[in-house]
């Protein structure tokens, strides 16, 4: 998270964009407890950011605590570790979330979205969150906090975002977990000189196909 990105940190990046969703109104960074993470919690906190500190291995219990401190009713999830997720995205996802009344809505591949891994996210109402957190009891439900609910998909009302052609690029992976990610991500940025205001998914997933052209 605290590692160097094309002059920023990995999770600036993802902050960044996500502060330029227009229909969200808090974002929170929820971190594991312990004394490992005190450097991203310093960080967190003098960029002016809001931090919730919650179980490390229980990451259900740490989204369903947070939500219950900051009084949310409903919850967008984006992970750290997907520096391009799109703000446009959140927007058309929290618009769809609320318009058909849904518990459980996600933009993710597993239900049939194409955008690229790493600009997806997913939503919950507070009701299921707490559902999730009351009834996902199995060690896999804990760790992924969307688990019970793809498990059990007649006992929720599920949304799936329905993404604009130009968003459509389901075999690219935006996400970083690997070096090799880092490397690639980063060089995506830096190709657009951390211009967010340019750094779109449509403008991705082209800059993308020409350097594959290229290779």
């Amino acid at each position: 998270m605290l590692m160097q990105m094309a002059g920023h940190t990995l999770l600036w990046h993802n902050v960044e964009r996500l502060q330029r969703a227009k229909k969200a109104e808090a974002l929170v960074v929820a971190i594991p407890q312990g004394d490992r993470e005190q450097p991203l919690v310093e960080y967190c906190l003098g960029e002016g950011w809001e931090v919730f500190r919650g179980s490390e291995e229980d990451v259900l219990g740490r989204y369903y605590h947070c939500a219950c401190e900051y009084g949310l009713t409903h919850i967008v999830r984006a992970t750290g570790d997907c520096p391009l997720v799109d703000p446009e995205v959140v927007d058309a996802m929290i618009e769809l979330h609320l318009l058909e009344d849904a518990d459980y809505s996600s933009s993710k591949n597993e239900v049939g979205c194409g955008v690229p891994n790493g600009i997806g996210l997913e939503m919950f109402s507070f009701a299921a969150l707490e559902r999730s957190h009351r009834e996902g009891l199995a060690a896999n439900h804990r760790e992924h906090i969307n688990e019970y609910i793809i498990e059990n998909p007649s006992s929720f009302r599920v949304a799936a975002y329905g993404e604009p052609a130009g968003k459509h690029c389901p075999n690219l992976d935006l996400t970083v977990d690997t070096a090799e990610d880092f490397l690639f991500v980063g060089g995506i940025l830096e190709d657009f000189a951390s211009n967010h205001d340019r750094i779109t998914t449509e403008a991705i997933i082209a800059h993308c196909s020409k350097i594959r052209g290229k290779s």
